[in-house]
């Protein structure tokens, strides 16, 4: 059924000329069952899950440096948005992660499900990630390894990078 919907996408981005600003259109799945995502994409538990295995994709790491992760409910606002990721990876010094800062609501209780006070101290989701870089590797992995899977995967890397324990992985 996936493979369906994503033959669908695709012939709407190459319909309406979209497609000609990629080199390579490919779509990868997860494969996750209904226990790790019972609301088919729509819990934290199961978003984290498929980036988690993103980082985990040898075919990923062999083929790009960088990967821009873009969230299912985000919308590009401005025109030539995608020069402008472009020019970020092409122009910068070597980086993990490279995006914004949560930039809605400062209240938690209103998106964070009481978890935390602080939850929106964490950077968006919709990013710029490095692609096998040994030690990023290794931070996320541990990340990963003790992700609470209430949270999302972007708040728990903000949340692991904050702990005392793992500031060897950047100092």
């Amino acid at each position: 059924e996936n493979d369906k919907h994503m033959g669908v996408i695709i012939g709407h981005m190459r319909s309406n000329g979209m497609a000609k600003c990629f080199n390579r259109i490919r779509t990868m799945s997860a494969q996750l069952d209904d226990e790790v995502d019972p609301e088919k994409g729509r819990n934290n538990g199961a978003i984290s899950a498929m980036f988690w295995w993103l980082f985990k994709s040898k075919d990923m790491a062999e083929s790009y440096d960088y990967m821009f992760h873009v969230e299912t409910d985000a919308r590009p606002i401005r025109k030539n948005w995608i020069d402008r990721v472009y020019e970020e990876v092409e122009f910068s010094d070597d980086f993990w992660i490279m995006g914004t800062m949560y930039r809605g609501t400062s209240n938690p209780r209103d998106w964070c499900y009481d978890m935390y006070l602080g939850c929106a101290e964490h950077f968006n989701g919709n990013a710029l990630y490095r692609l096998g870089d040994p030690v990023f590797n290794e931070f996320l992995a541990k990340a990963e390894e003790s992700q609470d899977m209430h949270w999302g995967y972007d708040a728990w890397i903000m949340n692991y990078l904050k702990q005392e324990d793992n500031f060897q992985f950047y100092a």
